[in-house]
């Protein structure tokens, strides 16, 4: 029987694609974004997918506007957490570090085995366990725990339900102070909803402050908000009121907190990050550049990249003898010598793919030693001394670009005039 779709389901996706479009346009309207910008640059395929959007337009419940101010904050955080080599692919367990899987598997941020009566997902934060290196490690963690729930369907539909469990532990040393502020704000750039928020708690000093926010933090968070004072059992049975199983709890009789659940969700989750890590390498195209990788084009995106800026300091090491060096073939072997030193750091000489937009293809060897010997003609024709006095943004170029001396001088004459009639002086020795 061919399936055939109903006019409401159809009125739905028309919906959502005039809501992807207006996203789009918010987007546009935002002018500092320069970690989505450098995301787009990477790959604009990722950043532009319909279903990534839309993660986000349901963390925001469909309102265009608010959804593009939170993935541009996205990845501000992801940035900051992550470095650009990350930034616009999928954070896996193999892009953690070994703190970072510390702080993960210490079971101090878990989802639980089983979902509430509404058949949503509870994430569990036990502060008990907060072991970590640095509040890094313990970001990056709870990042790729909330990531690995979003990209889920009914979790992106109906919310998580967050569980603060916070009975034995003293709320007010500062390290719990710091992670709360910093994940707070990451909790707003996430595209994942705070369905509904539970906080257990058995410090009596803390009740006229918990009180105190309680009023404070706004109707709309308090409706979705409940506070749980009491020992271990008490606050069990008044989750269980409320759609939380004791038996998903991974807290024992005695008070301790496992974390066998999580072990074995995140043992499934390595599984499937390989499977599909090694379907990637069956595709011919590269989705994501490395940090050790020279991308071929013009522009700041390719200036400030890694892997481009690497390849200038090597060319620096390596401008005298370049120089010095008269003969065609003695000129190729050092060019030779620099591709070699990339290679062996694991990096590649890429361009963007023609036939696959948004995607990256490894040049030849022949192309990417024409890319270093370019490097070093322009290279040599763009610089000069520069004054003190001059900022470096000012004395920026483009490695790539085939700009005379004379053109640079009016350029930064026009940017900084104090400094213009210096910097001429310069170039024109």
């Amino acid at each position: 029987m061919t399936f055939m779709p109903s006019p409401q389901y159809v009125r739905s996706l028309q919906t959502v694609a005039e809501l992807v479009k207006e996203f789009k346009l918010e987007i546009g309207k935002i002018r500092e974004k320069s970690a989505y910008s450098k995301a787009h640059f990477l790959s604009p395929r990722a950043v532009n997918d319909p279903g990534f959007i839309r993660m986000f337009l349901r963390a925001e419940d469909y309102n265009p506007r608010m959804a593009a101010h939170r993935m541009v904050s996205y990845f501000q955080h992801k940035l900051e957490l992550f470095g650009i080599e990350k930034l616009a692919k999928d954070i896996t367990l193999d892009d953690l570090d070994d703190d970072d899987r510390a702080a993960l598997h210490s079971g101090s941020i878990q989802c639980l085995s089983q979902k509430d009566r509404a058949g949503r997902t509870v994430i569990f934060s036990a502060q008990k366990l907060k072991k970590f290196k640095t509040l890094q490690n313990q970001l990056r963690a709870a990042w790729y725990l909330f990531m690995s729930l979003a990209h889920e369907e009914d979790v992106q539909r109906t919310g998580v339900v967050l569980v603060v469990y916070t009975i034995g532990v003293r709320l007010l040393d500062r390290t719990h102070l710091d992670y709360w502020m910093r994940s707070k704000t990451l909790s707003t750039s996430l595209p994942i909803k705070a369905s509904s928020f539970h906080f257990c708690y058995d410090d009596a000093i803390l009740r006229p402050l918990v009180t105190t926010v309680q009023t404070i933090i706004g109707r709309n968070h308090r409706a979705r908000s409940r506070v749980h004072f009491g020992s271990q059992w008490e606050c069990s049975y008044q989750l269980t009121s409320y759609g939380i199983s004791k038996e998903s709890l991974p807290v024992d009789d005695n008070g301790n907190i496992g974390n066998d659940w999580l072990l074995s969700y995140l043992k499934s989750r390595k599984q499937e990050e390989d499977e599909a890590k090694a379907k990637a390498k069956e595709i011919f195209s590269i989705q994501y550049p490395l940090s050790t990788d020279v991308l071929l084009g013009r522009g700041r995106p390719f200036q400030e990249f890694a892997g481009n800026i690497r390849l200038a300091e090597i060319i620096d090491e390596h401008r005298e003898i370049y120089q010095q060096t008269k003969r065609k073939f003695g000129k190729t072997d050092i060019s030779n010598r620099i591709l070699k030193i990339i290679k062996s750091s694991n990096g590649r000489f890429l361009k963007k793919d023609d036939a696959d937009e948004g995607a990256w293809v490894e040049v030849s060897d022949e192309m990417a030693r024409q890319k270093i010997s370019h490097c070093f003609r322009s290279k040599a024709k763009k610089r000069w001394p520069a004054p003190a006095s001059v900022p470096s943004d000012v004395m920026s170029v483009d490695s790539d670009a085939d700009i005379s001396t004379g053109q640079q001088s009016k350029k930064l004459k026009h940017s900084n005039p104090d400094h213009s009639m210096e910097v001429v002086k310069s170039a024109n020795i």
